[in-house]
């Protein structure tokens, strides 16, 4: 299993976006770093302790980050910084995107902290995220915007 990142997520009427990972075994993330809070920091779909298929993650502490609340502010933007020591992801609402993203050349340098960093000695990252698809469910986004970024 190469992982799954899902960085939009809502489940029927969740009022701010859910951010998550999930995994085999061995993957555990730290909870520091991050303007939001974790529910749980096994990856692992099966991990002793959490519902099934849970993984890591949590709610964004934004309100604007989903549903009605993304909608109020005239969306935004969604952000991920996926390298070998961890996985970033943010949400920007359309009044703070920062400039470097309007200009089409995005540099996590001088961003804010992220909503998740999902990091740590115990992550193992590239062993557990890797041959990827982008997939995308616009159930409840309308329209839909994304770029994809190499900045190896």
């Amino acid at each position: 299993m190469g992982g799954e990142i899902d960085i939009i997520e809502g489940v029927n009427t969740d009022t701010t976006n859910h951010v998550a990972l999930h995994t085999t075994p061995g993957c555990i993330v730290q909870t520091n770093g991050q303007t939001s809070d974790f529910d749980t920091t096994n990856c692992d779909v099966n991990a002793a302790g959490q519902p099934s298929n849970a993984g890591c993650g949590g709610y964004s502490s934004e309100s604007y980050s989903y549903g009605n609340g993304f909608n109020e502010v005239g969306g935004g933007v969604y952000a991920m910084d996926w390298r070998a020591d961890g996985i970033r992801v943010w949400i920007f609402p359309r009044g703070s995107i920062p400039q470097d993203i309007q200009a089409g050349c995005p540099t996590t340098e001088a961003w804010p902290l992220p909503d998740f960093d999902f990091s740590g000695p115990d992550a193992n990252i590239p062993v557990h995220f890797n041959g990827h698809q982008i997939i995308f469910d616009q159930t409840y986004f309308s329209p839909l915007l994304f770029c994809v970024l190499d900045v190896d």
